[in-house]
C-alpha cells in the first residue's frame, strides 16, 4: 500500500518513491548522468538537486548520519521503494555493488591507487 508522508522539505513523499508536487500533482524526476533519479527540492529555502533515494529513507526511516550512504539491495538505482533502502558505509556500498556485478574493480595502472605503470611493473 502506497503511503505519503512529509519530508523536510515540505513535499509529501511516498514509500515508492513518488513525490507529490506543489503546482503539479507528481514531480516528474529527472535521470543523473549516475543512473539515480534526482528532481529539485527545496532545502533551507534553496531548492537544488536532490536523490529521491535519499529523500524517501530520510521521510520513512530518519536522517541519514555523515560518512554513510544509502545502498539499493537489489542494485536498481531506480527501485526508489523504502523496503530497497538500507543506510551502509561507503565500502559496503561498493562492494554490494561488486557481489551484484554491477561494476568491476579496474586491474593495473586503470586503478585510481595504482603506484606503478603497467610499463615500470
Amino acid at each position: 500500500k502506497e503511503v505519503f508522508k512529509e519530508h523536510k522539505s515540505g513535499y509529501l513523499i511516498s514509500n515508492l518513491g513518488k513525490i507529490k508536487g506543489v503546482r503539479v500533482s507528481y514531480l516528474t524526476p529527472s535521470l543523473s548522468k549516475s543512473g539515480y533519479l534526482v528532481t529539485a527540492l527545496p532545502v533551507d529555502g534553496v531548492s537544488s538537486w536532490y536523490s529521491v533515494h535519499r529523500a524517501v529513507y530520510e521521510t520513512f526511516k530518519g536522517d541519514i548520519p555523515l560518512g554513510l550512504v544509502i545502498n539499493h539491495i537489489d542494485g536498481c538505482k531506480t527501485n526508489n521503494n523504502v523496503d530497497n533502502l538500507e543506510c551502509v558505509t561507503y565500502q559496503y556500498n561498493t562492494l554490494h555493488s561488486i557481489s551484484l556485478g554491477l561494476q568491476v574493480g579496474q586491474k593495473g595502472e586503470e586503478n585510481s591507487r595504482a603506484k606503478l605503470s603497467n610499463l615500470d611493473f
